[in-house]
This record gives C-alpha cells, sequence and structure tokens, in this order.
C-alpha cells in the first residue's frame, strides 16, 4: 500500500497557483509605482540634475569633483518631469530617463493586471530576455550618458569648473 503522506511534487509543467502569480504581480509593481509616487513628491531642477538632493542625497560627486555629470546624472530629474507630464524637459535631463519612465509604468500596469487577474503575464513578457534587457539597460544607461555630455559640452554646459 502506497504511502498517502507523501504529497506528489509539482513538475515544471504545472503552473505555478494564482496566489502566488498575484502576489509576484505585485511584488513587480509596487517598486515601479513607487519610484513614480517619488517622482511625483519631488520638482524636477530646471538645471537638469540634482533633483535627488530633494531625498536628502549628496550631490553627484562626480559633477563637484570634475565638473561633468556621471552616467546616472539627471535619472531622477528625467524621471520626476516626466511624471509631472514635461516630457521635453524630461528628454533634456536624461534621455534614457523618459525611456525609464515608460518602462515603470508599462511594468508597474503590467504587474497590477497580473495581481488582479492572477495570470502570468510578466512571465510571458520576460522570460528568457534577462540578457537582452540588461544590455538596453546598460547601452541606454550610456547612450542617455553621450547624449547629456555631448550637448553639455556643445552649449558649454560642461565642465561647470
Amino acid at each position: 500500500m502506497p504511502n498517502s503522506s507523501v504529497k506528489p511534487t509539482e513538475s515544471k509543467d504545472t503552473p505555478p497557483k494564482p496566489s502566488r502569480l498575484r502576489i509576484a504581480g505585485l511584488l513587480a509593481a509596487a517598486p515601479c509605482w513607487i519610484v513614480l509616487a517619488v517622482g511625483l513628491s519631488l520638482n524636477a531642477r530646471a538645471k537638469g540634475d540634482g533633483t535627488h538632493t530633494q531625498l536628502g542625497l549628496t550631490p553627484c560627486r562626480t559633477m563637484v569633483v570634475d565638473g561633468i555629470p556621471c552616467p546616472g546624472c539627471g535619472l531622477t530629474t528625467s524621471i520626476t518631469a516626466a511624471v509631472h507630464g514635461d516630457l521635453i524637459a524630461s528628454v533634456k535631463a536624461n534621455v534614457f530617463g523618459t525611456f525609464l519612465f515608460f518602462v515603470l509604468v508599462f511594468i508597474g500596469s503590467v504587474g497590477i493586471m497580473q495581481a488582479l487577474a492572477g495570470r502570468d503575464f510578466l512571465t510571458r513578457i520576460f522570460r528568457r530576455r534577462v540578457w537582452l534587457i540588461c544590455g538596453i539597460m546598460i547601452t541606454g544607461t550610456l547612450v542617455g550618458w553621450a547624449i547629456k555630455l555631448a550637448i553639455g559640452y556643445n552649449n558649454g554646459q560642461y565642465p561647470t569648473h
């Protein structure tokens, strides 16, 4: 007689339970909407960077020491401007930040849809694309930085000292 106290293990083909999918959706959506809510609480600096100092963070060390922006300079300002509906200021602060704004809205929305429906939308979108996504993020950061530097050097904004 087989031991009835042993549960069969779930195979890899068994879909996750809806409750786990709902939690995963919330865990994906929450950071996105938190970042956007923080951006909504800030005021984008017209200069195009330094908005993060409103959160109590220190000014960019690269700007202070070298007078040029780091690869992340302008991302907070860009997302903040985009959240407030000023896409032109967002692009001027950091073009990649504008892209990130739309990514945050997309992932946050899909995560909420998954949490409400209990269906696996996120895995369908992102499965086997981790390296591609990492490549896009790294390339986007560097391209956004290069554009910011090129414009800043061209109009005399950089170096600041």
